[in-house]
């Protein structure tokens, strides 16, 4: 099996721009990095086995306490399924799968706008896919979603370590 985490190098000026238009780019930067480390964390929790495969997964790189458990529903999801995606609230999505993947399947995805999921769906549709839907999880882009997040740090509702030291929680 493959994974693959989607993520821009975090450097200040260049990665989480719209919140960094609020926080800084200094700050944004270091919530990248933790996002990232976050990120990383369940893809290497016990309990899910990574026997040679013929598919692969992407993790987005802003949805940080991503539990192990969505990774493992997308791994069984593609036993019966072509494809998985995993929506965000915002419209966009944190996972896809895919046992197959066609040049131009993501050919015309708004990308960073509410209709990437949507988008990304039709292409799915279009190609054939037998596709199945992950419960949703957040991304983090705005201000409000930082705030959200922090919420749910303090209430023990995610687990984000890396995170949680940035922001303090």
């Amino acid at each position: 099996m493959t994974i693959c985490i989607f993520a821009k190098e975090p450097v200040p000026g260049r990665v989480k721009t719209r919140l960094a238009a609020a926080i800084g780019d200094r700050a944004a930067a270091r919530l990248a990095q933790a996002f990232l480390d976050d990120t990383i964390a369940p893809v290497r929790s016990p309990g899910l086995t990574f026997a040679r495969s013929p598919w692969a997964i992407a993790l987005g790189a802003d949805s940080p306490g991503l539990p192990a458990t969505h990774v493992r529903a997308a791994i069984e999801a593609l036993q019966t399924h072509e494809a998985v995606i995993g929506p965000a609230r915002d419209g966009g999505y944190y996972l896809l799968g895919l046992t197959r993947v066609r040049r131009d399947l993501l050919a015309g995805v708004a990308w960073s706008t509410p209709r990437a999921r949507a988008d990304t769906a039709l292409r799915l549709i279009e190609r054939g896919y037998r596709t199945a839907t992950l419960r949703s999880w957040f991304d983090v882009d705005e201000l409000h979603d930082l705030d959200r997040v922090r919420a749910l740090l303090r209430r023990g509702v995610v687990r984000a370590e890396a995170t949680a030291r940035v922001l303090g929680a």
